[in-house]
């Protein structure tokens, strides 16, 4: 058999998912949304938040293996009890889950996800920041806030990207966020994100593109039976550490890497080097401008209008 025959034929055996399998996994879909809606409303205003985050890591989990998703985490955190910003390339609307699997974490969220039905009072009682797209002033509110709940001891997630991707490139990651490690002192934590089929090749029907609805991507979901999701914990960025002269000796270094460091569709773990050029430009792009502040203390304005050169 040719490889475009077997390929053709897993193609039609992985979406070949039994009908009552697919309704099964709907009923425990909409199952655990109802469950953590309630819980939402209920009871995480109520308990301590060690309690509630494992709630969290447990809905997250039950979600997943509802939609036949089944994931392998690579690598640990190093520092699993310090602040940390976890930055991640951004794919498919379960990518959160993904996260909260690693490691509980406030996310940074869009506007408009709070005004959702059901999945905006949930992402609220998660301690989700929202931000405004587009509005420099707004991305200087959300910075000062992530940067006090990671002096806090809490850790803080976002996705640099600012939008989803189909998963075969990672795009550009805007830089203003990162300013909060560099304010607390607090680690940048990569994470790759990649969704693939049993033989290793790029499932696009997992990406959430566009004008895709939740139930348009539910639908393509539920045609496999199984979705693969690989999770890469990279090397964790010490903000406090970086310079133009580290951002170079990386360079250098990740070049001797290059064969290990593909797009995604061309292997495993390829997204890894450009996650970490992109988080390690950002935050040099900030410090340079403060740097050359001259010892002059940002005003909102003042911040603002730098931002806006970013």
């Amino acid at each position: 058999m040719s490889a475009a025959a077997a390929r053709a034929a897993f193609d039609t055996n992985s979406r070949a998912t039994p009908i009552p399998v697919r309704a099964w996994r709907v009923a425990v879909v909409i199952f655990q949304i109802l469950a953590i809606w309630l819980a939402a409303i209920l009871v995480m205003p109520w308990i301590s938040r060690s309690r509630r985050d494992r709630m969290i890591a447990r809905f997250a989990d039950k979600m997943l293996q509802g939609l036949g998703v089944r994931v392998r985490i690579r690598g640990t955190l190093q520092d699993p009890c310090n602040p940390a910003i976890l930055v991640a390339n951004h794919v498919s609307w379960l990518d959160p889950h993904l996260l909260n699997l690693v490691c509980r974490a406030r996310f940074i969220a869009k506007r408009e996800v709070a005004s959702y039905p059901v999945f905006g009072t949930v992402v609220r009682q998660f301690g989700a920041i929202f931000i405004r797209r587009g509005c420099i002033r707004d991305a200087y509110r959300v910075k000062s806030e992530a940067a006090k709940s990671l002096s806090s001891g809490e850790r803080v997630a976002f996705f640099p990207e600012g939008t989803t991707s189909s998963g075969n490139r990672i795009n550009y990651f805007y830089p203003a966020l990162f300013q909060a490690a560099i304010d607390s002192g607090a680690i940048v934590q990569p994470i790759a994100i990649r969704w693939h089929h049993a033989d290793g090749r790029l499932n696009l029907d997992a990406a959430f593109l566009g004008d895709m609805t939740l139930v348009e991507s539910i639908v393509l979901l539920l045609r496999h039976r199984a979705i693969y999701a690989e999770v890469t914990l990279c090397e964790p960025v010490e903000a406090v550490s970086v310079s133009r002269r580290n951002w170079r000796i990386g360079r250098a270094q990740r070049s001797r890497r290059s064969s290990r460091l593909r797009l995604l569709r061309r292997g495993r773990g390829g997204c890894r080097g450009r996650i970490m050029r992109g988080i390690v430009r950002g935050m040099w792009s900030l410090r340079v401008r403060a740097r050359r502040r001259r010892r002059v203390d940002w005003d909102d304005a003042g911040y603002c209008s730098r931002l806006a050169k970013i």
